[in-house]
């Protein structure tokens, strides 16, 4: 179904908001002593991206291996600066899906993949892109609220694929051996899958995961998304989840709110 088996072991850690989650992943980019793997898709010139772009210059510099991937379209605003001293400076990157004048309908392929692993060792992915309304901690409506996860354990592995799947798909080469893929202990007790959704390669893997997981549940069902238009198939699993008695919660911005709760409907809080 997922076409990755679960795996033992992991520590996940929530970073909420720019706040969370930017000084913990340039920390661990400043850090890296073997490799950078990083994709994003939304991006534009601000103080995150400067200070990353840096970051990968030094480390690039000092012999890292650093791969990046920015989605051609929602990276355009990047800086076309930052992006010239990266590629100077040794950062292989490249720009996934740039318009195509005799294919202009596969402009509309896009990577939403948000993945930075440092050494192997340590990855981090959620919903945030690298803007200015990512950072602070949502305190208006200029300044977004997010999540990112900080992953340790076997699981970063699965997140290393979800990168290496993409560069290859770019350059024709593959990523292994111990700079990207270490022998990776146990860092925690949780036991955790990494599900990409990749349609056109392999079918719709994240959505039937994501049903499939609606319909074990059988405790609770807590959803963030920040583009909530359920198909039938998830409404319905989500409708009969609550009356099997599981606690259902959805957060969802703007005016897409909807919480589904043991015992009736409610209006949940939105995205500032």
């Amino acid at each position: 179904m997922a076409m990755t088996p679960w795996t033992t072991g992991n520590a996940v850690r929530t970073l909420e908001n720019g706040d969370g989650f930017f000084p913990p992943m340039l920390r661990a980019a400043m850090s890296a002593k073997t490799s950078i793997t990083f994709e994003c898709y939304t991006a534009r010139d601000c103080m995150p991206v400067a200070l990353l772009s840096r970051i990968l210059v030094e480390r690039a510099r000092a012999g890292v291996r650093v791969h990046v991937i920015l989605d051609a379209f929602g990276c355009a605003p990047w800086g076309d600066d930052y992006i010239a001293a990266m590629r100077k400076a040794g950062v292989q990157l490249k720009l996934y899906s740039p318009f195509n004048f005799f294919l202009p309908l596969a402009y509309n392929h896009r990577t939403h993949r948000r993945v930075l692993v440092v050494d192997g060792r340590v990855g981090f992915c959620g919903g945030a892109g690298w803007a200015y309304n990512w950072t602070g901690c949502a305190q208006d409506r200029g300044h977004w609220r997010d999540t990112q996860y900080e992953l340790r354990g076997p699981v970063v592995a699965q997140l290393q694929d979800n990168f290496a799947d993409n560069w290859q798909e770019l350059t024709g080469t593959t990523l292994s051996g111990p700079a990207y893929y270490p022998p990776l202990r146990k860092a925690g007790t949780l036991t955790a899958q990494m599900v990409a959704g990749s349609p056109m390669k392999q079918r719709d893997t994240l959505g039937s995961a994501t049903l499939l997981a609606l319909r074990a549940a059988q405790k609770s069902i807590l959803i963030e998304h920040s583009y909530f238009l359920p198909t039938s198939e998830i409404r319905d699993a989500l409708l009969a989840a609550a009356k099997r008695g599981v606690h259902v919660q959805i957060i969802s911005p703007a005016r897409i709110r909807t919480c589904l709760s043991r015992k009736k409907s409610c209006r949940a809080p939105s995205e500032g």
